[in-house]
C-alpha cells in the first residue's frame, strides 16, 4: 500500500467483510456484536483517511501555488537590477526604492541622501507631483521636525540640479519624480520666493 487510496480500498472491504460477517451471523449476538464493531472501527479509519486525503490535496494545491508565485517574484527579481551600475560607493535613490525599513536603518546613508529619499518619496506617494507648501507639511507629519524653507529650497534645487527630482513646466513650487516636457514658459532661475 503505497497511498492513501489503497488504504481506503482496502479499508472499504473489510467494512463489506465485517458487515457481511455481522449479517451472515445474526443468530450469535457475541459474534454480530464482534463483526459490527470492528466494521464500526474501520469506516472511523475510512473516514479519516478521506479526510487526510481531502487535506493534502488542498495542501498540494497551495504549494503549487506558492511555486508559481515564487516563480513569478524570481523572473521579476531577476529583470530589475539588483543594484545600480553607477559610482560603486553612492548608494542612490534606486539602491534604496522599496527596501525595508530595517534594512535601511542598519545603511550607512548620509542624512542628505534619507532626506533626498523622504522627498522623493513624499512626491510619488502624492501621485508623482507635489506643491513646495505640501513637501513642507509632509517632512512636518512624518519627521515632527518643522523644516526651515531656505534649506528645504536649498535642498530641492539640488536634487533638481542632480535630476532625482524636477520642476512641473510652467507651474511654480509644483515638482515631480518624472521628467515632463516643457511648455515653453520658464520660471525665474533663482526667485527662490515663488518656490
Amino acid at each position: 500500500m503505497e497511498n492513501l487510496a489503497d488504504f481506503e480500498d482496502f479499508l472499504k472491504r473489510q467494512i463489506h467483510y465485517h458487515d457481511k460477517a455481522a449479517w451472515k451471523n445474526k443468530d450469535n449476538p457475541s459474534q454480530v456484536s464482534f463483526h459490527s464493531e470492528y466494521r464500526d472501527t474501520f469506516q472511523k479509519l475510512l473516514d479519516a483517511c478521506k479526510a487526510a486525503s481531502t487535506r493534502l490535496l488542498e495542501q498540494e494545491k497551495k504549494l503549487v501555488s506558492l511555486l508559481d508565485e515564487s516563480a513569478e517574484l524570481k523572473a521579476l527579481k531577476l529583470s530589475t537590477p539588483i543594484v545600480s551600475r553607477g559610482d560603486p560607493y553612492e548608494l542612490t535613490q534606486d539602491d534604496l526604492r522599496g527596501l525595508p525599513k530595517e534594512l535601511l536603518e542598519q545603511l550607512n546613508i548620509p542624512v542628505a541622501d534619507q532626506s533626498e529619499k523622504l522627498i522623493i518619496d513624499l512626491i510619488a506617494g502624492a501621485g508623482g507631483v507635489l506643491s513646495f507648501s505640501k513637501l513642507m507639511i509632509g517632512i512636518y507629519r512624518i519627521s515632527g521636525e518643522i523644516p526651515q524653507k531656505r534649506t528645504l529650497q536649498g535642498k530641492v534645487y539640488r536634487m533638481i540640479d542632480k535630476k532625482l527630482i524636477f520642476k512641473v513646466p510652467g507651474k511654480k513650487g509644483l515638482f515631480t519624480t518624472e521628467q515632463m516636457p516643457d511648455s515653453g514658459e520658464t520660471d525665474a532661475e533663482g526667485d527662490d520666493q515663488d518656490l
